[in-house]
C-alpha cells in the first residue's frame, strides 16, 4: 500500500513542478524570444 501512496506523490509532485514552473518559464522564454525578434525586423526595417 504505501509504494502506491508513494508512486501517486511522485506523480502530483511531477506534475505540480511542471505545470507550474516549466510551463511559464516556457511561456515567458518564448514571449522573449519573440520580443528580440520583433525588435530585430524593427532595427532591419529603419535602415
Amino acid at each position: 500500500m504505501g509504494s502506491i501512496v508513494e508512486a501517486a506523490l511522485y506523480d502530483i509532485v511531477g506534475k505540480f513542478f511542471l505545470l507550474f514552473v516549466i510551463v511559464p518559464a516556457g511561456v515567458i522564454f518564448l514571449g522573449y524570444v519573440i520580443y528580440m525578434i520583433a525588435k530585430i525586423l524593427q532595427e532591419l526595417r529603419k535602415k
